[in-house]
């Protein structure tokens, strides 16, 4: 018997079972019916979905766009496999996988089995022989006596699985040469492992991750039929955090306010700019200022972490322009740019940064020597807002008296698509993958989401009933199911928003106590879990919601 059809059994078996309780206990019934409800669906999507193949085409997402393998089932998928894996020291590892997979167009089971076959997650031949080199992948690495090096070295796992994420995407052998399955990946990257073993570990991290949810609601199903008595028991154990619930709260207020606020890759630090003082990076659990890092007299900076989290680059925004790189866990600044730009990005290497003027010009800089690389010119003028992708490589400029939206590829200038508007985009923002591009328009008091690719529109969301408000910018989670935006004015509120139903999943009031706001909320950010939001405020305190 296949383990959904067993699934599904149980999970009906159980329903019939809760439906003899006797009046107080409909609710813990109702719970269960759920669950067995939750039971069935799991295991009709592991029946449904296709298998990996040495065909399959990389950049699809199977198993990542419904979530089907989360950061979770990679963390415990590599403990199954490798107990001593030195990759489970490293914070959020799983989520390194995803969003390096997500944001090169990588699917990111290839990376975790690549990962896993190469080295042993970290255990196994060159990369235990070698562990400051945090390669596991075999990546510059011709054979076992390979000397280490800039080449095969990174600073750690996940910048390591971000390098190499970045490579088979924009270097110059795999997706640039039409190689795009596995097959024709691993016939350039190497032969051993072969694409069948690849493959066949992408179909086991699937079957585990399935498995792994099924188990995960049997055990919880199972002690919601556990027999009670009229005890009441009074247990010692930690309160599940709920959507709204606030977790910190930093603060800068002795700066008068907060313009920027970016979560570091690993989502242990929050970095924010205020308008009168320097930048601040805090310790988010502890709530510790762990950096104070010198402006020159500038003020009105944009942050972007590197994807390592090594580095935080900050651009200013006002009449004169500076961009400022820094060493984030010494505080060091390594670079000064005279520059002025409004927007900063990072390349998926780390080693490139991404700046827009806010008018026709893109800029790539070397960020170790602080020199300009490349200048692309659009065609786009007068914009009202921009917004640009993760990894760089997409921007989106609003034309507000052509009512149109631009995306170019940055890097090589091109026009990749035109957005005919009825109304002029006030705000944008780009799901982590670049894939799709959230816009507001204030004078239709309505959010859209577009398909970048064909130009159409996905969704879009009414805000009549925040009439008299206006929104602060727009934030994509990391894992795309959600979008945020901060209502601001008559209402000042927390919207969160489901991308794919549209269902309104958080209509949260801002804290009176918190607030004392001048023009409001200025700036959001989502971790990479998806699971925070911080919300930069103009009285200089960040609090972090649960969402």
């Amino acid at each position: 018997m296949k383990i959904g059809t067993f699934v599904t059994i149980l999970g009906l078996f159980l329903v019939l079972m809760s439906c003899g309780c006797v009046e107080e206990e409909k609710s813990s019934s109702n719970a269960t019916e759920t669950k067995a409800m939750q039971v069935s669906t799991v295991s009709t999507n592991a029946e449904t979905t296709s298998s990996y193949s040495v065909d399959f085409d990389l950049r699809n997402m199977v198993g990542f766009n419904d979530n089907a393998i989360t950061a979770n089932d990679i963390e415990e998928f590599i403990h199954e496999k490798y107990p001593s894996s030195p990759m489970l020291n490293e914070a959020n590892i799983g989520t390194c996988f995803i969003v390096a997979g997500q944001s090169n167009n990588v699917n990111p089971a290839f990376l975790v089995a690549t990962a896993c076959l190469e080295g042993g997650f970290g255990t196994l031949g060159w990369a235990a022989s070698h562990p400051e080199c945090h390669n596991t992948f075999g990546y510059g690495i011709p054979n076992g006596s390979t000397s280490p090096d800039d080449f095969n070295c990174m600073d750690s796992w996940c910048a390591m699985v971000q390098k190499v994420a970045s490579v088979i995407a924009h270097g110059t052998n795999y997706y640039s040469q039409g190689r795009y399955t596995i097959s024709q990946v691993r016939a350039k990257y190497a032969a051993d492992p072969n694409a069948d073993s690849i493959a066949s570990l992408m179909n086991e991290l699937y079957t585990f991750s399935i498995n792994h949810k099924l188990a995960s609601l049997s055990t919880s199903i199972a002690a919601d039929q556990t027999p009670t008595t009229n005890v009441q028991a009074h247990p010692v154990s930690e309160e599940k955090i709920v959507a709204g619930t606030l977790l910190q709260q930093l603060n800068c207020s002795q700066y008068r306010g907060v313009w920027s606020v970016a979560f570091s890759p690993d989502g242990n630090k929050l970095a924010a700019s205020s308008y009168e003082g320097p930048l601040l990076i805090w310790d988010i659990a502890s709530g510790t200022e762990l950096q104070t890092l010198e402006t020159y007299d500038f003020y009105g900076f944009r942050l972007a972490f590197s994807p390592d989290g090594s580095k935080l680059a900050a651009v200013t925004i006002g009449s004169m322009g500076r961009i400022l790189i820094y060493d984030v866990n010494s505080g060091e600044k390594l670079q000064w740019i005279d520059h002025w730009a409004i927007l900063p990005a990072f390349r998926p290497s780390g080693t490139e940064l991404v700046t827009s003027d806010g008018d026709n010009t893109i800029y790539i800089w070397d960020v170790i020597r602080g020199t300009n690389l490349e200048t692309l010119y659009t065609e786009t003028n007068r914009t009202m807002a921009q917004a640009i992708s993760l990894d760089g490589s997409k921007l989106a400029a609003c034309n507000y008296d052509e009512r149109t939206v631009s995306i170019w590829d940055t890097t090589n200038g091109v026009k990749l698509q035109e957005i005919e508007l009825n109304h002029p985009a006030d705000f944008a923002a780009f799901s982590i993958d670049g894939s799709k591009l959230a816009l507001h328009s204030m004078l239709r008091d309505e959010i859209s989401i577009w398909d970048v690719k064909s130009g159409t529109k996905l969704r879009e969301f009414n805000l009549k009933d925040n009439s008299g408000s206006r929104l602060s910018p727009l934030a994509f989670s990391p894992d795309g199911s959600k979008l945020a935006a901060v209502t601001v004015g008559s209402f000042d509120k927390i919207l969160i928003y489901d991308v794919n139903s549209g269902e309104k999943l958080l209509d949260l009031k801002l804290n009176s106590t918190l607030k004392q706001l001048l023009n409001g909320p200025y700036a959001i950010a989502f971790s990479l879990d998806s699971s925070k939001l911080a919300i930069g405020q103009n009285d200089g305190y960040v609090p972090i919601w649960a969402v």
